[in-house]
């Protein structure tokens, strides 16, 4: 996928810039300018099946908001599956670039000829980010990024966001600008902290970026006995403004504790006690009574992506573009009828506007080979097969 062009689509696309600079991300989701957003988000997807099973039973139940998942790990095709079951769940993709396990490893998904730097003499990812940020070259580091999101694609996850496992990619200018580079080429938002040790550049980020003002994470130095006190003190310290919480959820069970053998932080027991937390009334409660509201990477995209007015005239509200690998159309969700549809128009020709969906559509993905386009109906995933040349024509529309 490309970076938009808002300069090639500007008299097809009016993007009101004021509105964007003077309304703050809870405004524009519709709330209060002082609410407490907060993303509640689990990393590690894909790394165990216990690490899958909580962390499925947390979204079902609303406990968390967001998770991410791990490409290279044993365990992606179980999480696939429930992505293509559940189309609004909040998945994004914990780009990996470690394997901090002791007996428990995994390598690339790129092939490994060809991202030699980033890996160890046993042929896996090293377990800590020192040797990432002295040895990997950025070149291959973005060529296994790209196939860790491709391979996503391929398995039909639709990945909502971006960050980094381990941070990985925050230890450099050199790796996160590459990290931003890929987030913009895929047009997904990605973790961005704005003031921290490591913070991403400013420099880097577009308009458009979502930049977070806090984030909280339980370290190694919270004691074990504290552990809900840490998390209830958290929740009641939140200021306005957008934070990220990240947990780490699973079940203290015979795989757990084989996966992470000889690891205390971050194992089996940690990860049975952030899932014991988020799963409490006394979280819940916290959540409540502090007047914090969770929300999705998901809902920052369509914040941060919402365009008006738009084709065919002033007032119609449409949003959600999305451009074809060869930059040439673009895909959109229009409102201006009695149930939101997609639409494409050609680039270089606005004028010619077709609707792709029927019945109604939203949330538009172009294919990696720019073949067919992904929508969600009725919360389902619905794909439409293309034929653009000669003339633009929809041959088949499919149920996934």
């Amino acid at each position: 996928m490309k970076l938009l062009c808002w300069s090639s689509v500007a008299s097809m696309l009016l993007v009101s810039a004021l509105p964007a600079q003077t309304r703050n991300i809870a405004e524009r989701l519709g709330h209060p300018a002082d609410a407490k957003l907060l993303i509640l988000h689990a990393d590690d997807l894909g790394a165990a099946h216990s690490v899958d099973a909580a962390t499925f039973d947390a979204l079902d139940r609303g406990a968390i908001s967001s998770a991410s998942i791990m490409m290279p790990t044993p365990w992606v095709t179980e999480v696939a599956a429930y992505s293509r079951a559940h189309p609004n769940a909040d998945l994004g993709l914990h780009l990996t670039l470690t394997s901090e396990w002791q007996s428990y490893r995994w390598g690339s998904v790129e092939s490994k000829d060809k991202v030699p730097s980033l890996l160890d003499a046993a042929g896996t990812f090293p377990n800590e980010t020192e040797p990432v940020a002295r040895k990997a070259r950025p070149a291959e580091i973005e060529r296994e990024l790209r196939a860790q999101i491709e391979r996503a694609l391929a398995l039909g996850i639709h990945p909502t966001h971006l960050d980094s496992h381990m941070a990985a990619l925050f230890t450099t200018p050199e790796l996160a600008a590459t990290y931003v580079k890929v987030a913009h080429d895929y047009q997904l938002p990605f973790l961005a902290l704005r003031t921290s040790p490591r913070p991403v550049p400013l420099a880097l980020l577009s308009e458009k970026d979502v930049v977070l003002d806090a984030l909280v994470s339980a370290g190694a130095e919270v004691p074990r006995d504290q552990w809900k006190a840490f998390y209830l003190n958290a929740i009641a310290n939140l200021k306005p403004g957008l934070t990220e919480m990240i947990v780490h959820l699973g079940h203290d069970d015979a795989e757990l504790q084989a996966v992470t053998v000889n690891h205390e932080p971050w194992g089996s027991a940690w990860r049975q006690r952030d899932y014991d937390v988020v799963t409490s009334p006394e979280f819940k409660k916290a959540l409540q009574d502090h007047h914090v509201i969770l929300v999705t990477y998901r809902d920052l995209h369509r914040a941060a992506r919402r365009l008006t007015p738009g084709v065919g005239g002033a007032g119609l509200g449409n949003h959600e573009p999305n451009i074809s690998p060869n930059s040439k159309w673009l895909a959109y969700t229009s409102s201006d009828a009695d149930a939101p549809n997609v639409f494409v128009v050609e680039v270089a020709h606005p004028e010619n506007r077709y609707q792709l969906s029927v019945d109604g559509g939203t949330e538009p993905v172009w294919a990696s080979d720019g073949k067919s386009v992904t929508y969600v109906r009725s919360g389902k995933l619905v794909r439409a097969t293309l034929s653009l040349t000669p003339r633009f024509e929809v041959i088949r529309r499919d149920l996934l």
